[in-house]
């Protein structure tokens, strides 16, 4: 604390416009790493919504590995003729949402698996899945990842 006054001190001494000039400097400098944190962190929802609508069929279904992935690719997804199983909510993977991917995944025709912001550490949705489907598309976007099973 006391390094600090001594600086504030020295600077006033200059006078206020170099204390301004500093303070700005600082806060410049401060406010790069914020930037690069945003910059670097934002998942491709827009991209991932565009690829499953581009390439899904009637009758396909997007299923979610967690509620969060489900609320940001809805942001931007339009289409009506694919449905969308919530996989696990907030909270975590329980039996019930297990039975659920079961049940979606026997009835379509092939399933998008987005995954990110994932309740199942253990990678069970998609080991449920590949037992009675195989996958055959697996893209990686920034912070979301979408395997396709047929």
């Amino acid at each position: 604390m006391a390094f600090y006054l001594l600086v504030a001190l020295a600077l006033n001494a200059f006078g206020p416009w170099v204390a301004l000039a500093a303070s700005v400097a600082v806060g410049l400098v401060l406010l790069v790493p914020t930037v690069s944190y945003y910059d670097n962190h934002t998942e491709e929802w827009r991209q991932a919504a565009a690829l499953v609508s581009a390439k899904a069929q009637p009758g396909d279904t997007v299923v979610f590995d967690s509620s969060v992935s489900k609320t940001a690719f809805d942001y931007y997804w339009a289409r009506r003729d694919v449905s969308e199983v919530m996989g696990s909510h907030v909270s975590g993977l329980t039996d019930t949402d297990l039975a659920t991917v079961q049940t979606a995944a026997s009835g379509t025709h092939a399933i998008w698996l987005v995954i990110s912001h994932s309740r199942d550490p253990e990678g069970e949705i998609p080991a449920l899945l590949g037992e009675s489907r195989r996958e055959v598309g697996d893209t990686q976007l920034h912070w979301v990842r979408i395997l396709r099973f047929e």
